[in-house]
């Protein structure tokens, strides 16, 4: 009992009302009656901190848009350390909100001349974006060239993207800003 009792206020003391707990357990100490004692260790209260909210659902578009998405063919070059032939997005996004964020997930869509999808994928992006700035991704993707398979998306993607008719769209699914508040655009 004592030692989860002495876990608790060590628990307890960690909070931001350190000094006015820490008089309070001082006082339940000093009284002799026992059952006194736990009656004042009941009625102390504590201020806790807020507990990290959900990602708020939110009706509408992500005020974090991507602004322009690059699509390049890189050839293989061996003396850049580009061992194989690949395919990359460098996406760029706008943060229209009046907060600055720190990360979004999204959805990455490319699709051929056809409009048949050749990639659909899901992603995550740690980023710093200032309100109302556009700012280029620190990160791509790529897609190499995997030179013993003929059905890899790079097999899919290199031509449209060679001939200029693949298309990229990204759809912002959840955005965290610097103050903890976590949107999901679904």
């Amino acid at each position: 009992m004592r030692i989860v009792l002495f876990t608790v206020v060590i628990a307890l003391l960690a909070g931001a009302a350190r000094a006015d707990l820490a008089n309070d357990i001082s006082a339940c100490r000093a009284e002799t009656d026992t059952l006194k004692r736990l009656v004042c260790y009941d009625a102390i209260t504590v201020k806790t901190a807020p507990v990290d909210p959900a990602p708020k659902q939110t009706a509408g578009q992500s005020p974090v848009t991507a602004s322009k998405i690059e699509l390049r063919y890189q050839p293989k070059d061996t003396d850049n350390w580009v061992f194989n032939s690949r395919v990359e997005a460098y996406p760029s996004f706008v943060n229209n909100s009046d907060k600055t964020v720190v990360a979004i997930g999204l959805k990455l869509t490319i699709k051929d001349a056809f409009g048949e999808n050749v990639v659909n994928a899901r992603g995550t992006l740690d980023m710093i974006i200032p309100p109302g700035e556009t700012v280029e991704s620190p990160s791509y993707y790529s897609w190499d060239d995997n030179p013993f398979s003929g059905d890899d998306p790079f097999d899919d993607l290199v031509g449209p993207v060679k001939t200029g008719v693949a298309k990229a769209s990204i759809v912002v699914t959840d955005v965290v800003y610097d103050d903890g508040t976590i949107e999901s655009y679904q």
